[in-house]
């Protein structure tokens, strides 16, 4: 089990980022599903507008309880900045 950080290049629309739980341990099989259409609409709508999506990161053996609290905490935005500077996000999320 693991939860993944997307991120698209460009932005599409508000979106820049994408948190979601995938069964492996690293989310490549996921991230396939994505880009082939087979995951989230938001993903599909951004690939076809044109967005490169990529893994940004993942937090191997996370739960679907650790992807909700990051959901929680309000936007993927605030995880990336942590995840740039010290490598995880805070505690009360872990």
């Amino acid at each position: 089990m693991s939860v993944y950080l997307l991120h698209f290049d460009p932005c599409y629309q508000h979106a820049a980022h994408y948190i979601g739980f995938c069964e492996d341990d690293t989310p490549d099989r996921r991230l396939a599903q994505h880009l082939a259409g087979r995951g989230s609409p938001l993903i599909k709508a951004a690939v076809t507008a044109g967005s490169t999506i990529e893994v940004a990161h993942f937090f191997p053996g996370a739960s679907r309880t650790f992807e909700r609290k990051l959901k929680n905490w309000g936007s993927a935005k605030k995880v990336v900045p942590i995840l740039r500077n010290q490598g995880s996000p805070p505690s009360d999320l872990q």
